[in-house]
C-alpha cells in the first residue's frame, strides 16, 4: 500500500501523524532550505576597471611627422619586410589603452582603407616615438629603426672559426682545455619586434610571441640565433663533420703522424663542444615576450601604391577619408616643421584649408597638427589664411584639435 493509501485510511490522529512522518521524511531527503539567490550587484562584485573594454586610437601627430609611416622595408633584430611590386607599406601609430581584461589582438580595430594588415611593429622601450629610419631610400629603405645598442641584432666576437659569429672567439690553448671551457653564448640576444598578434593586459604590458612565419618578412641575416630557432635545418647544418680516417704520409715519421692525429682530435672536440653550446643557446632563447605598453604600438600595413585616397575605417570618429595629396602635403609640413627646414609645399594653406571645411574632428586635429609643426604659424598675421585657418580650428569646439 503508497503513503497516499495510508494517508486516506485510519483515524484522523493516525492520518495527521503520517502526514507529518512524511514532512519529515521529505525534509530529511531534501536537505537544509537553499537561500534565494539575491540579485546581482555589481558594485560589489565586479569594479568599473574590470568592464572597461580596450580603446584604440588613431594617433594624428605621429601619423602626420613621423618618417617610420611611409617606407618600402621595415626591419627588427629577427624579421625584415619588404612591400609587394608597386605597393608600399603604411604603419599606423595606434595608442592603446588597456580594458578590465586581457585582449588578444590579431588584427587592429581602426584598418587602413585598400590595405592588407601584415603584423604589429611593437617599438622599443624609449624609442617609441623617434625610429630611426629614413624614407624611400634605394638601399635598406628604412635603415635600423633601433637607436638603444642593447635592442640591436647582436654582432658577435669576429674570428677565423665557423662558430664565432654565435659564440665568440675561444681561447688560444694547445691542449684545447681552456677553449672548451671559454664556449659561452653571447649575451643579451635581441627579440623580434614584429609580431602577428599581440596581446594587451589588463596591467598595461603588450605580450608577443614568436612567429615561425610573418606574411612579407624573412629572416634578416644569419648573425642572430633566432636566425637558427626558426630554421632548425640551418642549425642542424652547423653540426660538424666528423673527419676521414687519418692515415700516415710515407714521409711523415710516427711521431709527427701522432702529433697530427691529436691536433684533428682535439679540433673536432671543439668544434662539437661549440656546437653543443650553440644549440643549447638556441634551445633557451625565450620565444614569449613582455614588456610595458608603450606609448604606441605600430599596426603595419602594405597599401597600393597608386591610391588617390587615403582612408581609415575603425570605431568612432572614423571611418575618416581624405585626398592622398591632402595627407602627402600635411605631412610635409608636419615633418618640415619638425625638422627645421622650410615648408615645401607651393601652396601649403589651400590642402588645410579643404580638410578644415569637412568639419570631421580628425581632419581638424590634423590640421591642428600640421600647424603646430610648421612655420605657418610663426609666420601668420591677423586677418590672413592661417588665422582664418586657426580661428576655423578653435570654433570646431574639438577639444583635442584646440589643444
Amino acid at each position: 500500500m503508497t503513503k497516499t493509501g495510508l494517508l486516506r485510511t485510519g483515524s484522523p490522529t493516525r492520518r495527521c501523524g503520517f502526514a507529518s512522518a512524511a514532512l519529515a521524511c521529505a525534509a530529511f531527503w531534501a536537505g537544509p532550505a537553499l537561500p534565494q539567490a539575491a540579485p546581482p550587484n555589481t558594485t560589489d562584485a565586479t569594479t568599473d576597471a574590470e568592464v572597461v573594454p580596450l580603446r584604440v586610437e588613431l594617433d594624428i601627430p605621429r601619423l602626420l611627422s613621423e618618417s617610420t609611416v611611409d617606407g618600402e622595408g621595415l626591419s627588427d633584430p629577427v624579421w625584415q619586410i619588404e612591400a609587394s611590386n608597386r605597393r608600399v607599406l603604411t604603419l599606423l601609430p595606434l595608442r592603446i589603452t588597456p580594458g578590465g581584461f586581457d585582449a588578444e589582438l590579431a588584427r587592429p580595430d581602426i584598418s587602413l582603407g585598400g590595405g592588407r594588415f601584415l603584423c604589429w611593429w611593437v617599438p622599443p622601450r624609449g624609442d617609441e616615438s623617434q625610429p630611426t629610419r629614413q624614407r624611400r631610400r634605394a638601399a635598406d629603405p628604412f635603415g635600423d629603426p633601433f637607436t638603444s645598442e642593447a635592442e640591436r641584432a647582436p654582432r658577435f666576437v669576429a674570428g677565423d672559426h665557423r662558430f664565432a659569429r654565435f659564440l665568440g672567439d675561444p681561447n688560444a690553448d694547445p691542449m684545447g682545455r681552456e677553449r672548451v671551457a671559454a664556449v659561452e653564448p653571447a649575451p643579451q640576444v635581441a627579440g623580434p619586434r614584429l609580431a602577428r598578434r599581440i596581446t594587451i593586459t589588463a596591467v598595461g604590458t603588450v605580450a608577443w610571441e614568436l612567429d615561425r612565419a610573418i606574411p612579407n618578412a624573412t629572416v634578416g641575416g644569419r648573425d642572430n640565433l633566432y636566425a637558427l630557432k626558426l630554421d632548425p635545418q640551418q642549425l642542424q647544418a652547423l653540426a660538424p663533420q666528423r673527419p676521414d680516417r687519418l692515415t700516415r704520409n710515407s714521409s711523415e715519421s710516427t711521431r709527427e703522424f701522432n702529433q697530427r692525429r691529436q691536433e684533428a682530435q682535439q679540433q673536432m672536440r671543439q668544434e662539437q663542444a661549440e656546437y653543443r653550446a650553440t644549440r643549447e643557446a638556441v634551445s633557451a632563447l625565450p620565444d614569449r615576450f613582455e614588456e610595458p605598453l608603450p606609448a604606441v604600438v605600430w599596426a603595419v600595413f602594405e597599401r597600393s601604391e597608386t591610391q588617390n585616397t587615403v582612408s581609415f575605417e575603425g570605431p568612432a570618429p572614423l571611418p575618416w577619408s581624405l585626398p592622398a595629396e591632402s595627407f602627402t602635403a600635411m605631412r610635409e609640413l608636419a615633418g618640415a616643421g619638425s625638422r627645421g627646414g622650410a615648408d615645401t609645399a607651393t601652396d601649403p594653406v589651400s590642402p588645410l584649408k579643404e580638410a578644415a571645411d569637412t568639419g570631421h574632428p580628425l581632419s581638424l586635429r590634423a590640421v591642428a597638427s600640421s600647424l603646430n609643426g610648421s612655420s605657418l604659424l610663426a609666420e601668420a598675421r591677423p586677418g590672413d589664411q592661417v588665422s582664418a585657418l586657426v580661428q576655423s580650428v578653435i570654433e570646431s569646439g574639438d577639444g583635442e584639435a584646440v589643444r
